[in-house]
């Protein structure tokens, strides 16, 4: 079974690192799934409980280096359970909230919680979202050892139609999501063992998604060789016989037109293959500014097309 505490694990050390470099998003993220909003005589403030330590350390950190704004952190015990607070003031908390996207402001006056995901954030920025949203109540079950149990993926919104936007951008990469209303939360959830695994890899929990790619594979839901050896990180970035498979496959498909009736992700990654014939996949995936083992499930999905052609 794939552990939730290991896919944890690879997306905050991930979220660190893209606090450096774009820190909009990153406290986007942080606000919309940690953050909490108090109106009083007309000021709004802002405070954020984040119980991941790496993850508290790039929320103050981000916020300093954005908007020079040295948040105030306390701590607390609950039972067993250490609660880590960064609380904002009123006159910082409205600049970085309207700046964030996170609020509607009429005349420099709070208006009113935004809602929806902010179109400035439906980009990359979607993936940062959902990596913060996982980390903070996501689910992840998969098969055990014998075979026992389904494919479970979720996340939860306590706003509905960021839950919408959600599954509709997910569908943009192909991973089947649903929407269920429960307890005045929204939950996104995925049940296909193929989205499941896409899902991983949009997180960049890379090794949790190559590793349940496997588990797929040895079960019959992926019957195709190539899709395999795409997914192995090992073979892949060592070995030009692949690129060339992959590069004779994508030839094959743009010469039957069947690029044209592929997803854009798809096409994108397809014409970057045969546009750098000989890069790894590591070349790859930093040109179409993707994670590693996102492209590589592309092209296992590319390479899947001729077999069903064939």
């Amino acid at each position: 079974m794939i552990s939730k505490k290991k896919v944890k694990e690879e997306i905050i050390n991930h979220l660190a690192e893209s606090a450096k470099t774009d820190s909009k998003a990153f406290l986007y993220a942080s606000v919309l799934a940690f953050g909490s909003l108090s109106l009083a005589d007309k000021k709004l403030s802002l405070s954020a409980e984040i119980d991941e330590p790496m993850l508290l350390t790039a929320f103050i950190n981000a916020l300093k280096s954005r908007y020079g704004v040295s948040a105030a952190l306390s701590v607390s015990q609950k039972t067993k359970k250490t609660l880590r607070q960064v609380d904002l003031a009123s006159a910082d908390s409205m600049r970085i909230l309207g700046d964030l996207s996170a609020v509607n402001i009429a005349d420099g006056v709070f208006a009113g919680v935004a809602r929806g995901i902010a179109d400035e954030y439906k980009g990359e920025g979607f993936k940062t979202l959902m990596q913060m949203f996982f980390v903070k109540n996501g689910v992840i079950r998969t098969p055990d050892k014998d075979g026992a149990g389904g494919y479970y993926a979720e996340t939860v919104f306590d706003d509905g139609n960021a839950a919408e936007d959600a599954v509709a951008l997910l569908g943009a990469y192909e991973i089947k999501a649903k929407l269920l209303e429960r307890n005045e939360s929204f939950a996104v959830y995925i049940k296909d063992g193929e989205s499941v695994c896409d899902f991983l890899a949009l997180l960049c929990a890379d090794e949790s998604a190559l590793e349940l790619f496997d588990v797929l594979t040895v079960r019959g839901e992926r019957n195709n060789s190539n899709r395999r050896a795409n997914c192995d990180s090992h073979n892949i970035d060592k070995s030009a016989e692949a690129s060339v498979r992959q590069v004779i496959a994508i030839t094959k498909i743009k010469e039957a037109g069947g690029l044209e009736t592929v997803s854009a992700a798809l096409r994108e990654t397809a014409l970057c293959r045969l546009e750098n014939p000989v890069a790894s996949m590591d070349e790859l995936a930093q040109k179409l500014g993707r994670s590693k083992g996102c492209v590589q499930h592309r092209i296992g999905k590319i390479i899947g097309l001729l077999d069903e052609r064939q």
